[in-house]
């Protein structure tokens, strides 16, 4: 289900390498610092209301050393399914005094069928027997591989100024299913953290 997908994702790319590589691309506004973020909300687009609950605390917590961030539904208790659900709760975070909003949604998803290549060739145990010259007889097994459909789905981050609702700062990566939610969530704040501090968005 592509809606449920921070249940079950893990990152298609290596995230082993330096925080800008993490995403496929990334974009700061050249006037990032003349926007303070003051307080942060974290909205996760997601209509499955514990999937949306359980990020956005993820979020919060993982980009907390850095931003007061807090989670979406503790501003806006419905799930935000649609850009005009978002657009109303920009507005009800900034009557409560918060001055930048994070947006993590679905852009796409596709299915596609890849390989999985089998184990290398090895010796069985237990067959076979020693003759004159040694073992004979010794079959090998091989694990010839398989093809899989798995769902990817496209991620964007958007950090906005509340204040004339302002891009300050987007990437996008490739995810694909899995079950990992938190290790997956925790890895997308922490590389938004980085690229936020590497772009100069945070001091």
């Amino acid at each position: 289900m592509a809606y449920r997908f921070l249940l079950a994702l893990v990152l298609a790319i290596s995230l082993n390498g330096c925080a800008t590589s993490t995403f496929r691309q990334s974009w700061s506004a050249s006037d990032a610092q003349a926007h303070p973020l003051g307080k942060t909300v974290a909205f996760v687009m997601l209509p499955v209301e514990a999937d949306r609950r359980r990020s956005e605390d993820l979020f919060a917590q993982v980009l907390a050393p850095a931003m007061d961030v807090t989670a979406g539904y503790a501003v806006v208790a419905e799930a935000l399914p649609d850009a005009s659900a978002l657009a109303r709760a920009k507005a009800q975070a900034s009557r409560l005094g918060y001055g930048s909003v994070l947006v993590v949604r679905v852009v796409s998803t596709r299915d596609e069928l890849v390989y999985q290549p089998g184990v290398s060739p090895f010796f069985g145990p237990g067959f076979g027997y020693y003759g004159r010259r040694g073992p004979i007889g010794y079959p090998f097994m091989m694990d010839t591989g398989y093809y899989e459909r798995v769902r990817i789905a496209v991620v964007e981050l958007s950090l906005y100024a509340i204040r004339g609702d302002h891009l300050l700062w987007t990437a996008s990566t490739e995810v694909l299913d899995s079950n990992k939610l938190e290790r997956v969530v925790r890895i997308l704040a922490d590389a938004m953290l980085k690229d936020l501090l590497a772009k100069g968005v945070l001091p």
